[in-house]
């Protein structure tokens, strides 16, 4: 039996313990139904939902989630009012010649604007050997594609890290410098960049004294973040020559650093931790969970992070948070949860659920969870379904 351990009291309900916390009873909404009702017959990832809680992309291998899919690749998709649009196909129907959506993906506020990373390199113009990134307005259906400077030649993949909520803005990382480490590893380097689509400019944030691009092996996408503006990002590097104006030296090397940035001010705190973390989408704070422990959090520009609340369970993922934090959607012993970073509540979602996102109030959630199958045949599907937790509103 599953148990989220707190010190709250628990009531037994079904297959878990039921801690403060209730969603909503509310059917959930399956996001991947196959075509003519059929279910789907691939596996599904959900990997962002927007601010308002209405629109979702995920990533599914599924081949009967649209017409003509052929190409037996993973695509991205957007999903809003119970229709499921795959985005990784051109509109002339040009289908991609890799996997499409393995770096993740972001919608703006109102789910117009969405962002997505590809390894293919036919499908868009501004694609390289490494994929890209490609931004779709939903509206117009008019399509942007960019990638990393410098990543012509890597096969390595490209990661999308956050849209402003206009729009206007995108945290991306991809492939830079092909080096060798001191143990004669070879690979290529990743560094992050903020996109701007007015200027169609890529800013590297990942920048040495000089200017140039700081080893920065990145090995999550969701190890860096940004704020709903724009305006702060956060995010870990290992590199030991990365360092800012604010910042008197290099960072020494450790695994890893790291560095919350203010880009309107140039302001940058730089420390050390080795569990992952996300920005609060407000800009206020920064959440991390270490496994066994519990929950951290602290102001922007503090070093000083304060346990929360303490689990004993094992907590290996910090997915997604709402507004100001109030509300985190962590790994609960291999399950996704909602915890209530104020009280410590926490219930783990549905089915077993491998990863799932809030809206920006807490108001609504989206979720894989297992459908069907055996080993290695496995099926996953995505959900959608709204809760009953008091809005995060700052």
């Amino acid at each position: 039996m599953k148990k989220v351990y707190t010190a709250f009291s628990s009531i037994l309900l079904s297959n878990y313990y039921l801690i403060g916390l209730a969603l909503a009873q509310s059917t959930p909404i399956l996001v991947t139904q196959g075509l003519n009702g059929q279910p789907s017959n691939g596996w599904s990832w959900a990997q962002a939902i927007s601010g308002d809680g209405n629109s979702v992309c995920l990533r599914s291998n599924a081949t009967n989630l649209s017409t003509n899919d052929t190409n037996g690749r993973y695509d991205t998709f957007w999903w809003k009012n119970n229709v499921l649009v795959n985005l990784s196909d051109t509109p002339t129907g040009v289908q991609g010649d890799r996997d499409v959506g393995y770096g993740g993906c972001a919608l703006s506020y109102n789910g117009r604007f969405i962002v997505f990373a590809t390894s293919a390199t036919n499908t868009d113009p501004g694609l390289t050997s490494a994929g890209g990134v490609i931004y779709v307005d939903t509206l117009s259906g008019n399509r942007i594609s960019f990638s990393a400077p410098q990543s012509a030649g890597s096969s390595e993949t490209h990661a999308v890290h956050g849209i402003s909520d206009d729009g206007k803005k995108v945290l991306f990382s991809g492939p830079s410098i092909y080096s060798t480490n001191e143990w004669g590893h070879s690979s290529w380097e990743t560094e992050l960049y903020l996109w701007n689509k007015e200027s169609n400019i890529s800013t590297l944030i990942t920048r040495t004294t000089a200017g140039n691009p700081a080893h920065f092996p990145l090995a999550h996408p969701r190890y860096a973040s940004m704020s709903s503006r724009g305006r702060y990002i956060y995010f870990a590097s290992s590199a030991p020559d990365i360092t800012f104006p604010h910042l008197d030296q290099p960072a020494p090397y450790s695994s890893p650093n790291w560095y919350s940035v203010d880009m309107s001010s140039g302001a940058v705190t730089r420390f050390n931790s080795e569990s992952t973390g996300l920005l609060s989408p407000n800009g206020s704070k920064i959440y991390k969970q270490q496994n066994e422990v519990g929950i951290f959090s602290r102001p922007l520009g503090d070093p000083n992070f304060t346990l929360l609340h303490g689990y004993s369970n094992e907590t290996s993922q910090l997915f997604s948070l709402s507004e100001t934090g109030k509300y985190a959607v962590i790994d609960l012993d291999y399950d996704a949860g909602i915890v209530n970073t104020e009280t410590g509540d926490a219930i783990p979602l549905p089915g077993y659920s491998g990863s799932a996102y809030l809206s920006r109030n807490g108001s609504k959630v989206v979720y894989d969870s297992f459908s069907s199958g055996v080993y290695p045949d496995l099926r996953f599907d995505v959900y959608h379904k709204s809760t009953e937790l008091s809005p995060d509103e700052p």
